[in-house]
C-alpha cells in the first residue's frame, strides 16, 4: 500500500421522474379521481472514491468510505493567461477517472448528472504504525485540497467513467445577458423584438457617464426606449449628436405627456421617452444600476457584483476579500446593447482587464481577483525553490506581445459605445463631430529602453478596458509596462506533489537553479502549474 493517496468527491444531481404506468388506488381517493403515478423525487448525491481506498475516522455516528475506484493518473491544469489583453478568467482543466468494473456506474450515469456540480480532490499521507507495523489513514482533516472545481458532464465506457473537471469559471462560459423581450407589446416590446435580448449598463457615474449608448425602442407608439434591463439613470439624450431637452422623472411613463423636443426618464426601470419621433440616430449617456447591489461606480465592485448577481456564482465560488483588495478608485462603466452576445468571463474581464488583474482559481475553489504586477521589492516569498526541491527546470516561451518586450503600451478608456460617423449632425462643433467619431481615448505609456534594446520590439493592440478617465487608464499603462516591457522568462519547474500541492497561483517564490541568471536566485511568481498524478509530480510554472 502506498503511503499517499488521492480521494475525490463528485456531486450530482437527478431530476424527477415518472418511474412506471399509472395506477388507479382502491379505496384512496375519491372515486374517478386523477390516477396516481409513480414518482422519484428529485435528489442530490455524492460519489466518493479514492485510488488505494480511504475511511474517514468514526464521527457523528459514521465512518466515510472511499471505496479504491479512483485511477491514479489525476490530471490537472491551472494557467493564467498572461497576455493583458486576454480575457481575464484563467483556465483550470484536467480530468479524473473511476474504474467501471462489473458496470459499477452504469446505473449512476444514466440517472445522474455532475454537469456544474461541486468537486474536490485532495491528497493524504497515511501514518506508519510501528507498533503493529501497519499503516493507518489520517483523519480527514489531514487531507489537503489539491483542487475544487466544477464538474461537467461524465462519459462513460465499458471499463470507466471519466469526469472532466473545470474551475468555478466554467459557470462564466453562459451569456451574460440572459433577460429577453416577449415581444407582447408595451414595455416587453413588440413582436419584431420578441427573443432578443435586453441591453444592460453598469457603473458609470453623473461626471461620468457611460457615453453613446444605443437605446431600444421598445414602444414605438408612446417612444419609449429601454437602456438598462434594471434600475439606470439616463443623463443625456442625443439625436444626431444634438441633445434634447430634460422634462423630469416620473414613475410611469404612460401617464403624463413629454413635451416636443424633451425627453422624461423613469430610472426605476431603466427607461426614458420622447416628446416627440427621432427621425436620426438616437443616443444617450447612462449610468447603471444592479438591481440588488445599486449604483457601483468602481471596477473592483462592478466586476465582483458581475460574477455574483448577474452571473449567479454562489458565495462559497467567490473570494470577496480578494476583490475588495483591488484599487478602489477606478471608476468604470460598460453598456451592453441588445442582441450583445458576450459571455460572463468576457463581461467580467473588461472590468478586471482595468485593474490589470486576473481572474484565477486557487486550489481552495473560490475564484480570487489576481493582480498581475512586477513584484515588489521586499515582497514576502512563499518558498524557496532550488536544486533540493527541482527535479528538473526547464525554461518555457512568453507568448507574443510579450516577447520580445513592447516599446509602447496603450490602454482604451472612456468608450463611445455608438459611432455616429456621417450621421453626426453638422449643426454640432468640429471637435464634437470628431469626438462622435471616434470610438476611443488612450493613456498611454512609452518604453525607450526597450525600443532601444530590440530590433523589432513589440506593439501590442490597445487594452480594452471600461475605464472613464485618462488619469487611472495611464496608470495602468504605466503598471503593464513596468511588468512587460523588461526581458521576462518563464520557467517550468517539476517538484514533488508534497511540495508543489503547497505552492498556488500568485505565490512568490524565490527560484534557484545552476545555470542563466539563476546561480544568485531570482525572484518571480507562480503563473500556472500542470499535475499528472500517476509519476507524483507537479510543474508549476514560474514568470521571473
Amino acid at each position: 500500500m502506498s503511503a499517499s493517496f488521492y480521494t475525490a468527491e463528485v456531486n450530482a444531481f437527478r431530476p424527477g421522474e415518472i418511474t412506471g404506468e399509472s395506477t388507479y388506488a382502491w379505496a384512496t381517493d375519491a372515486w374517478a379521481a386523477p390516477p396516481q403515478l409513480p414518482f422519484e423525487e428529485a435528489a442530490t448525491a455524492v460519489f466518493r472514491a479514492s485510488d488505494s481506498g480511504y475511511r474517514t475516522e468514526y464521527a457523528a455516528g459514521t465512518v466515510t468510505v472511499y471505496p479504491p475506484v479512483l485511477e491514479r493518473t489525476v490530471d490537472l491544469d491551472r494557467l493564467i493567461t498572461l497576455a493583458p489583453s486576454a480575457t481575464a478568467a484563467s483556465v483550470s482543466v484536467g480530468s479524473i477517472r473511476l474504474i467501471n468494473a462489473d458496470g459499477r456506474w452504469d446505473q449512476v450515469a444514466g440517472a445522474f448528472s455532475p454537469d456544474a456540480r461541486p468537486v474536490r480532490l485532495a491528497y493524504g499521507q497515511r501514518i506508519f504504525d510501528a507498533t503493529r507495523r501497519l499503516w493507518l489513514d489520517p483523519p480527514s482533516s489531514a487531507l489537503v485540497d489539491l483542487f475544487r472545481g466544477l464538474a461537467q458532464g461524465w462519459r462513460l465506457s465499458e471499463t470507466a467513467l471519466e469526469i472532466p473537471l473545470r474551475d468555478a469559471s466554467y459557470w462564466l462560459q453562459q451569456q451574460y445577458q440572459r433577460n429577453v423581450y416577449g415581444g407582447t407589446g408595451g414595455l416587453d416590446g413588440d413582436a419584431s423584438l420578441a427573443g432578443q435580448t435586453k441591453p444592460r449598463a453598469r457603473g458609470g457615474t453623473s461626471a461620468t457617464p457611460i457615453q453613446q449608448a444605443a437605446p431600444v425602442l421598445v414602444d414605438a407608439v408612446n417612444r419609449i426606449y429601454q437602456i438598462n434591463d434594471g434600475p439606470g439613470s439616463v443623463t443625456a439624450v442625443y439625436e444626431n449628436g444634438l441633445p434634447f431637452s430634460f422634462s423630469g422623472e416620473v414613475g410611469d411613463l404612460y401617464s403624463g405627456t413629454t413635451p416636443a423636443g424633451t425627453f422624461r426618464v423613469d430610472n426605476a426601470r431603466g427607461l426614458f421617452q420622447l416628446g416627440s419621433p427621432a427621425v436620426g440616430t438616437v443616443t444617450a449617456d447612462v449610468i447603471g444600476f444592479f438591481p440588488a447591489a445599486g449604483g457601483q461606480p468602481a471596477a473592483r465592485d462592478i466586476a465582483r457584483y458581475i460574477l455574483t448577481e448577474d452571473m449567479g456564482l454562489a458565495a462559497d465560488l467567490v473570494d470577496v476579500a480578494s476583490f475588495a483588495a483591488l484599487p478602489a478608485g477606478r471608476v468604470s462603466g460598460w453598456y451592453w446593447p441588445s442582441g450583445d452576445q458576450s459571455t460572463g468571463a468576457q463581461a467580467v474581464s473588461v472590468f478586471l482587464r482595468g485593474l490589470g488583474a486576473k481572474l484565477v482559481p486557487p486550489r481552495g475553489g473560490r475564484l480570487r481577483a489576481l493582480p498581475l504586477r512586477a513584484v515588489a521589492a521586499g515582497a514576502a516569498i512563499k518558498a524557496a525553490l532550488g536544486p533540493a526541491q527541482i527535479r528538473d527546470l526547464r525554461p518555457n516561451v512568453l507568448p507574443a506581445p510579450l516577447d520580445p518586450p513592447a516599446f509602447r503600451w496603450r490602454v482604451g478608456y472612456a468608450r463611445n459605445h455608438r459611432l455616429l460617423g456621417s450621421a453626426a449632425s453638422e449643426a454640432l462643433t468640429d471637435e464634437r463631430r470628431r469626438a462622435l467619431r471616434q470610438e476611443w481615448q488612450y493613456g498611454v505609456a512609452l518604453s525607450p529602453s526597450a525600443q532601444a534594446a530590440y530590433a523589432t520590439p513589440s506593439d501590442p493592440e490597445p487594452l480594452v478596458t471600461a475605464l472613464m478617465s485618462k488619469t487611472d487608464a495611464e496608470a495602468l499603462a504605466t503598471a503593464t509596462a513596468d511588468l512587460w516591457s523588461l526581458k521576462r522568462r518563464l520557467y517550468d519547474a517539476t517538484l514533488p506533489v508534497e511540495v508543489g500541492m503547497k505552492l498556488d497561483l500568485g505565490d512568490i517564490v524565490r527560484l534557484s537553479y545552476p545555470f542563466g541568471n539563476l546561480h544568485d536566485g531570482q525572484v518571480g511568481q507562480i503563473v500556472g502549474d500542470q499535475m499528472r498524478g500517476n509519476d507524483g509530480t507537479i510543474v508549476v510554472q514560474v514568470l521571473v
